[in-house]
């Protein structure tokens, strides 16, 4: 079992980014309960790295991700840190997706609603996407565990669910296609 032994602010501070679009320094520090100098060290790192760009709103700088190479590779360590918060949060689930995954060889699998939120109870819905239309993977998933509520399909942007899943989701498998599908880097 592995433990983190604290936050990764920097990665937390992407999270909250691709989360929010955009975000200043006072509203990072207030999202991520912290403290401004904190997020003034982490952001100035980050700009360091290439990763965030600012414009000026008024008298404050607005941050946002670039959409280049180092951003991009800091995404994906972001949606694999985020992912290991999940299981150190509810370690059953890491049992319950192992299972998922023998099920379903390839393709996206994507964890959204309230686990995702990291707000789950102990009678809360396992609410998956996999990207798949065979309706066998379906079934066959929901027997692995009572709590699963499985969405299949393609992920289309444009459809009610998949807006719900951007906005909020722990990518379980298959990151760089998700942003692929998404178009995260082609909307620059």
């Amino acid at each position: 079992m592995f433990h983190m032994a604290q936050k990764d602010y920097n990665l937390e501070m992407v999270l909250d980014l691709l989360k929010n679009r955009e975000n200043h320094i006072r509203g990072m520090a207030k999202n991520l309960e912290t403290s401004h100098t904190t997020i003034l060290r982490k952001i100035n790192e980050l700009l360091r790295e290439n990763i965030l760009d600012y414009v000026w709103g008024g008298k404050n700088k607005v941050f946002r991700l670039k959409r280049n190479l180092p951003a991009k590779n800091c995404i994906y360590m972001a949606e694999h840190y985020k992912l290991r918060r999940l299981f150190e949060e509810y370690p059953s689930l890491r049992i319950t997706l192992q299972d998922v995954l023998a099920e379903v060889p390839s393709g996206l699998a994507i964890i959204f609603g309230s686990y995702a939120r990291f707000e789950a109870g102990k009678d809360s819905d396992i609410d998956l996407f996999i990207e798949t239309n065979d309706a066998e993977v379906r079934k066959r998933i929901s027997l692995i565990d009572k709590r699963i509520n499985v969405k299949t399909g393609a992920l289309d942007p444009s459809n009610k669910l998949a807006t719900e899943i951007i906005k909020n989701h722990a990518i379980v498998r298959g990151v760089e296609e998700f942003y692929e599908k998404i178009r995260f880097f082609k909307d620059a």
